[in-house]
């Protein structure tokens, strides 16, 4: 399980890549955070995003998140789904 720094690193390295989501497994769920939350919630399936601040308080970040057994449901036709070390790419 990847930690929330790193996966905001993560999320902020990309370069205008709006075809590639980051699904985080976090026990039971799978989470997209920031450009990923906003790219599934576009193109996979309308979600609530929700908003949580850093513990700095100056900062926040976004995400969404479902079970994990439910991700076959939730794929897109033609989408390819792989492993990438901490998260699962769902390339679009």
């Amino acid at each position: 399980m990847a930690k929330l720094k790193e996966i905001l690193e993560i999320e902020t390295q990309r370069v205008d890549d709006q075809t590639t989501i980051h699904l985080f497994q976090e026990g039971s769920f799978y989470r997209a955070y920031e450009m990923s939350a906003w790219l599934f919630t576009k193109f996979v399936s309308d979600f609530k995003v929700t908003r949580r601040m850093l513990k700095d308080k100056e900062s926040s970040f976004v995400f969404i998140g479902f079970p994990v057994t439910s991700l076959e449901q939730r794929l897109p036709a033609g989408a390819d789904v792989e492993q990438n070390g901490k998260s699962i790419l769902l390339c679009l």
